[in-house]
């Protein structure tokens, strides 16, 4: 029975370190969510930020490869992530300075994509060490990450107050600041080395049966069911990034201050909570699959709300509930759906290839969205948007209606 306890208190001990890790990272990413704003204000255009982010977006595919690997030869997700957090935010302090005193816009196009080589995907790699974590120290992942929703939702609030009264430029500095607990935090996290022995065993597996050690990914490319979530995938990311990456040019457009976008944000970000925390019990009741459809169609409909009816901060909040239970349907559907459909063996690839597509599919939603934002208008470039979402879940959907669905994994 003392044997027991004190395993119950080691598991409390962990779910509330990791709970504090994704709390105190989602608080302090939601200060740096303010760098379209600044973009904005010291005068980048809609094609501007565009390019900018399709830059970034091609640095972003081989940087997560890179990272990647360095988690694999150093046997380590928490060492890699320790180190991008100290050189991504400390690069990210430094972003009003160059803007100061370097060229505008062109010292952007450079500093940037290297910024983001070092701390965009310190997100990527935060969820990751707190899955794996969850996973082998048998947490509840859904009730961990909704405590991160929770705080960048409070923290966005808290952000869009204090930057009523201090410049948008010194959002860069807090977020520094704030990433330094997180970083304590990562440093004294549990590191996952069995999910990382797993992960070794399962690319030998892989290796078996292929000529001179290649991996034979064949079995993946004839799996239709996966072949159809790719192409769902082109067009969802296409839609998400057109979708998210203007929306402050949208409320300057319609006349709502750009001051009020960390509570579009955190209204958004609250919303996500109840499904991640009910996550498991609706996996019992509907599949991954139908999940991600659901939640792709409210997504859409946030984007035709925009492009119809949306006048004020009012009816912008309204609409982006559909965007908030959406996104929260879709964390808990699609990347699960990848390891369900995927054949075994071949999982870890299957993963790769969607996070690579996703980044190819941003950089093309960026770079042609703020070109043709520009063009058009914002209220079409809504409706554009709802329509590709929509075309996305119908992807999906002829799927569903093709391929019988696999047994609800437990």
């Amino acid at each position: 029975m003392a044997h027991k306890e004190r395993s119950l208190s080691y598991t409390a001990r962990q779910s509330i370190h990791q709970a504090a890790l994704s709390g105190t990272f989602w608080g302090a990413w939601a200060f740096g969510n303010f760098f379209t704003i600044y973009l904005q204000k010291v005068g980048f255009t809609a094609s501007d930020l565009g390019t900018l982010n399709a830059i970034s977006s091609v640095v972003g595919i081989f940087s997560v490869s890179f990272w990647g690997t360095m988690c694999d030869r150093v046997r380590s997700v928490k060492k890699v992530e320790t180190f991008m957090l100290i050189v991504g935010n400390l690069l990210y302090a430094l972003v009003p300075v160059v803007g100061k005193w370097l060229i505008m816009p062109a010292s952007m196009f450079i500093f940037v994509p290297i910024l983001n080589f070092f701390r965009a995907h310190t997100s990527t790699f935060n969820e990751n060490l707190i899955v794996r974590n969850a996973a082998e120290l048998r947490l509840n992942y859904g009730r961990v990450r909704a405590i991160g929703s929770l705080v960048f939702t409070i923290m966005s609030l808290a952000a869009t107050f204090i930057l009523k009264y201090v410049d948008v430029a010194n959002s860069f500095w807090m977020t520094a600041v704030a990433s330094i607990v997180p970083l304590i935090l990562t440093i004294t996290s549990y590191d996952p080395q069995g999910s990382q022995e797993k992960g070794a065993k399962e690319s030998g597996e892989e290796k078996k049966g292929t000529k001179k050690g290649k991996l034979d990914i064949r079995p993946l490319l004839k799996c239709k069911p996966y072949l159809f979530f790719l192409g769902f995938a082109v067009l969802f990311y296409i839609a998400s990034s057109c979708e998210y990456a203007f929306i402050p040019y949208f409320m300057k457009d319609i006349g709502v201050g750009t001051a009020y976008y960390g509570v579009l944000n955190a209204y958004r970000g609250f919303l996500e909570i109840p499904f991640l925390i009910m996550m498991s019990k609706m996996r019992e009741k509907i599949s991954l699959k139908n999940m991600t459809i659901l939640g792709t169609v409210l997504m859409a409909v946030e984007c035709l709300g925009q492009c119809f009816f949306a006048r004020s901060l009012g009816t912008m909040i309204l609409f982006a509930t559909f965007f908030g239970l959406g996104n929260g349907l879709f964390i808990g559907g699609a990347f699960n759906y990848v390891y369900e459909v995927a054949p075994e063996g071949l999982k870890a690839s299957a993963h790769g290839f969607f996070m690579a597509v996703s980044q190819v599919a941003a950089i093309i939603g960026n770079l042609c969205g703020g070109f043709i934002y520009d063009r058009i208008g914002g209220r079409s470039y809504y409706f554009m948007t709802a329509m590709i979402y929509l075309g996305a879940a119908l992807i999906l959907l002829i799927s569903s209606m093709i391929h019988s669905p696999k047994k609800q994994a437990a």
